[in-house]
């Protein structure tokens, strides 16, 4: 998905002077090694796993492929540690070339993308190598410990877990960053419907006078108000995102983070030939006092 819908489309377009469109380098920096990944697993590993599968025997066994192809595995932990640098290189161009930002938008949209952003389509390949070590475990409880295909997938298995570990602690920070708001479709799938990035996310407790059990997470763009089957549903919700927004803020490193989400005023009591003399007082608040400006339904950064 990330090559036939992102990548090569981006490619198609990009512009060598950067005038209207990020280089053809700056899109590839964009992916990181993913082109060096795809190649591993089209040229590699794939072709071994299906011929072993296609004659497969009571004696055959997989754990030898992952041995003998596990320092190409170290693909996935440079991705890794590239996802951060990728991350920023998106949101930048993003900025530079409206272009850019109009095509990636479109394209997060499309069905194939289940309303996910491009970021978070780079972290399923991250996912890769938690999946494959998951696989060894299930085959390695399956395996008689005397016999030789036991020590092979032991073998693997040790090989694989350091990746595996990295992988794990890179999707735990990425998805620590975000409340995301979904829908279940059935036992297994949800649809996401909004995500708050903790900088900048905002909690209101009484969004609707009407609706006591509704509360609304908010960030600087947008505002979804949800409801709990009981007040004490409602407060249990406040008192859990309360507390990882006050963990996530007491850890972060940016100077202009908001620090308290509670909405204080609302802008429709604001005279408006005071507005711009209220949102620069509210500016020069210390942290802890930052205060996010509702009008209405609508948030508005202060």
């Amino acid at each position: 998905m990330l090559d036939e819908l992102f990548r090569k489309p981006f490619l198609l377009k990009a512009d060598p002077s950067e005038k209207s469109y990020p280089s053809a380098k700056t899109i590839e920096d964009m992916f990181s090694n993913l082109v060096c990944i795809i190649g591993f697993h089209t040229n590699f590993f794939l072709p071994m796993i299906k011929e072993r599968v296609e004659s497969w025997t009571e004696d055959s066994e997989i754990g030898d492929i992952f041995t003998k192809l596990a320092p190409l595995f170290n693909l996935y932990t440079i991705y890794c540690q590239s996802y951060d640098n990728c991350s920023g290189i998106i949101t930048n161009i993003a900025k530079k070339f409206p272009k850019f930002a109009a095509d990636l938008n479109n394209i997060e949209k499309k069905k194939e993308c289940k309303n996910l952003r491009l970021t978070h389509h780079m972290l399923d390949l991250i996912q890769r190598i938690p999946r494959y070590n998951l696989m060894l475990n299930e085959i390695l409880k399956h395996s008689e410990p005397q016999s030789a295909k036991y020590e092979n997938i032991k073998n693997a298995l040790n090989l694989m877990s350091a990746a595996a570990h990295k992988a794990n602690d890179r999707l735990t920070e990425s998805f620590n960053d975000y409340i995301i708001c979904c829908v279940k479709q059935s036992s297994s799938k949800y649809r996401k419907k909004a995500e708050f990035e903790f900088s900048t996310v905002g909690l209101l407790k009484d969004p609707d006078d009407k609706i006591p059990t509704a509360f609304g997470i908010s960030n600087l763009n947008e505002l979804m108000i949800l409801k709990s089957a009981t007040l004490e549903d409602k407060n249990s919700w406040i008192d859990e995102i309360s507390n990882v927004i006050s963990t996530h803020d007491a850890s972060s490193t940016e100077s202009n983070t908001v620090s308290l989400h509670t909405v204080m005023v609302s802008l429709v009591s604001v005279r408006p030939n005071e507005k711009a003399e209220w949102i620069q007082k509210q500016l020069t608040l210390t942290s802890e006092n930052k205060i996010m400006i509702v009008d209405q339904s609508k948030v508005l950064p202060v």
